[in-house]
């Protein structure tokens, strides 16, 4: 491993990271979303439907907090929910058209940027730039899997 300062690094760079922080770098991406929201609007984008324990699931949360997350999206008409037709206790929640097409917008707009990053590179500095972008990404989610709680089911005996 290289000898690098590491604080000194992690400030200089967390200052002029501030431009990707800035609400206008993405208010067009995430629509003035919390991360759930846009997380839970991206699985559904990619997964047509799911049902609402498999969205709590996907964003680790508690299923309160994931009704909590549809709801919100439901108020702003980019989510759809309503019960299975197999099982009338499940809850299945999809995008709505609006839903469709305010993230289908959002995906052009990050399209956009990563275009405009791309096109002043070589292509051995994009090549570079993701093979860093993926080892950091391999790390962090080793880290994020050693840490994450270990679910447990729990039993209850009915007599």
């Amino acid at each position: 491993m290289a000898q690098v300062d590491v604080e000194s690094t992690f400030d200089s760079y967390l200052e002029r990271f501030r431009v990707l922080l800035a609400p206008q770098t993405w208010q067009k991406l995430v629509m003035d979303l919390s991360k759930n929201d846009a997380l839970a609007l991206l699985r559904l984008h990619r997964v047509s439907e799911t049902r609402m324990s498999d969205l709590a699931d996907y964003l680790a949360v508690p299923l309160n907090t994931a009704t909590g997350v549809v709801t919100r999206l439901e108020r702003r008409g980019l989510v759809d929910r309503r019960h299975s037709a197999d099982d009338k206790r499940v809850v299945v929640v999809a995008l709505s058209a609006a839903g469709r097409t305010a993230v289908a917008g959002a995906i052009r707009e990050g399209i956009s940027v990563a275009q405009r990053v791309f096109e002043d590179l070589s292509e051995e500095q994009v090549g570079l730039l993701l093979g860093v972008v993926d080892r950091v990404l391999e790390v962090l989610t080793a880290d994020a899997r050693d840490a994450a709680p270990r679910r447990t089911t729990r039993r209850i005996a009915i007599d």
